[in-house]
């Protein structure tokens, strides 16, 4: 979903919705309420997304930025979650002792199909 489609969609749960289409039901208007609150309390994202010999943090990383996360380069003690497949072993191992959110790209795609 782009920025604009995400902007109309909180002009909804603001209280704006006579100026807009309507969402099609109270559980969308839930499920939309639980990510823009999950997204906007201060996920602070590293991403080490990898496929074979291709890097694709950067791809999942701009989704994710998409959808109000922080995304950050380097691994620090800002990072609430690690989005992570196939990556560096020192991160991951990193992010377990460190005992932060460790999700997958299926959960970035999720969230944007929920919005």
């Amino acid at each position: 979903m782009g920025q604009n489609q995400l902007q109309l969609r909180l002009l909804h749960l603001i209280g704006f919705s006579q100026f807009l289409p309507p969402l099609t039901n109270r559980k969308e208007s839930l499920e939309l309420l639980s990510i823009i609150s999950l997204l906007s309390s201060g996920v602070v994202a590293y991403v080490d997304v990898r496929s074979e010999s291709d890097n694709r943090s950067r791809a999942v990383g701009y989704e994710l930025q998409q959808l109000g996360a922080t995304v950050v380069d380097k691994f620090s003690e800002s990072v609430t979650h690690l989005v992570y497949k196939d990556g560096k072993k020192r991160t991951l191992d990193m992010a377990l002792r460190r005992k932060i959110h460790l999700v997958s790209v299926l959960w970035v795609e999720r969230l944007a199909a929920q919005l």
